[in-house]
């Protein structure tokens, strides 16, 4: 099951699939482009506090690149802190 912000918290639908499913996502795409890296930072923090403890949690955007992206600077340093 993929998760994104719109489903609600993290947490809280790990708590109700109780193990029965993985889940993904629970970063916007969009974020990575509107965000600064500090935000891009905490953002995956909380994510991982959030939903990874015991496993069953695959932290990425919740939508695929649909194009090839031309990364401004923000941009590509939101990347590159996500990666971090």
């Amino acid at each position: 099951m993929c998760v994104g912000t719109e489903l609600g918290l993290p947490a809280e639908i790990k708590r109700r699939v109780d193990g029965r499913m993985a889940l993904e996502g629970n970063i916007e795409k969009h974020e990575l482009y509107v965000s600064t890296p500090d935000e891009i930072r905490e953002r995956v923090r909380q994510c991982i506090l959030d939903a990874g403890e015991d496993g069953g949690f695959v932290l990425c955007p919740s939508a695929g690149l649909q194009e090839w992206p031309t990364c401004d600077e923000r941009t590509e340093a939101n990347f590159l802190a996500y990666i971090e």
